[in-house]
């Protein structure tokens, strides 16, 4: 095992190349972050691998994680394959990450939420019924989401404005953003942190001029992700937010459909569990006037969306129509 774990962590730490690999060199990446994975499902193997920790988030998963140029690539040629990659939704009919979708950023996004919610290695169920005091002490310890992977991802500063992608800081910060999206069980058995990082290193994207499109839809979707996490107190700033992204005009030489999918997608998610928006005319406004424009896929998205809100709310019909009949006649 000790050389197996020596093989796979060395190649894992050459994915700061993946922009420049192949589908099949992606693979292999790919399959050496869910062999770390499963090792770390053994005491002996999290033995192994827990020393490297560091070294394994800093030259293995981050680089892995941080915008890179094929992702700008797959954003200007065709952005469902980039959404699919990368924002998974559940208006797409995805529930979490697509299992077709064999990506070196999957599998380092899966391994760092095994390695988030370790504690210790595992304790095998015969060796748990004999110390009955090791599951209430285990309880008390701390994570390795908290003791080493929040702290490093707090390194890295909100970018400042008038950065594009082009930037390290906006490279580096939406690897920050994929890296939250994958914590997603660690940072909800943690709310009090959830909120801080929603407030403090989310939120704050949607005031940047100009907003990077690659920062804003990934900010979408980990807010939808983390639906459940959010108080009732941050409704108005959060729905702000979205509602700005859901109505992003495409530039002149990039288009911010993925802005407005993901931001469509988080606000189906947080109404379906039960997060409402403070003002739902506004909300249905803003819809409303998106449908009305001439893309079809586009519009297609918000009419589900819609339904997701006439569905909570079925009184909704009549503004709906009233609404409705304001629209210009094409």
């Amino acid at each position: 095992m000790p050389h197996i774990v020596n093989c796979v962590t060395r190649i894992s730490k050459y994915s700061n190349h993946l922009s420049k690999l192949n589908s099949l060199s992606d693979q292999i990446f790919s399959l050496a972050f869910d062999v770390i994975s499963r090792v770390l499902e053994t005491g002996p193997g999290w033995r192994l691998v827990s020393p490297h920790f560091s070294s394994i988030l800093d030259s293995a998963i981050f680089p892995a994680l941080a915008l890179n140029e094929k992702d700008i690539a797959d954003w200007d040629e065709d952005t469902d394959e980039y959404m699919r990659k990368n924002l998974p939704s559940e208006l797409d009919d995805i529930s979490g990450w697509a299992d077709d979708l064999f990506t070196a950023r999957k599998s380092a996004i899966n391994l760092l939420g095994v390695i988030a919610l370790s504690k210790g290695p595992p304790v095998v169920s015969a060796a748990s019924k004999r110390k009955k005091g090791d599951k209430s002490k285990r309880k008390g310890e701390s994570s390795i989401g908290e003791l080493l992977i929040i702290p490093f991802l707090s390194k890295f500063p909100v970018p400042s404005h008038g950065e594009d992608a082009s930037s390290k800081a906006v490279q580096n910060y939406f690897g920050v953003l994929m890296a939250y999206g994958g914590l997603q069980d660690f940072l909800t058995e943690k709310k009090d942190l959830t909120v801080t990082l929603i407030r403090n290193r989310i939120l704050p994207l949607y005031s940047l001029d100009p907003c990077s499109p690659y920062l804003i839809s990934t900010a979408n979707w980990i807010i939808g992700q983390l639906a459940l996490c959010l108080p009732e107190a941050m409704s108005t700033d959060i729905y702000n937010s979205l509602m700005k992204a859901l109505s992003m005009e495409d530039d002149e030489d990039l288009t911010c459909y993925p802005v407005r999918a993901s931001a469509s997608g988080a606000i189906a998610e947080l109404i379906e569990n039960g997060y409402a928006p403070p003002d739902w005319v506004a909300l249905l406004q803003v819809v409303v006037k998106r449908i009305s424009t001439e893309d079809e896929n586009e519009s297609a998205l918000l009419f589900q969306l819609l339904g997701t809100v006439v569905m909570v709310k079925k009184r909704f019909w009549l503004i709906f129509l009233e609404l409705c009949l304001t629209l210009p006649i094409p």
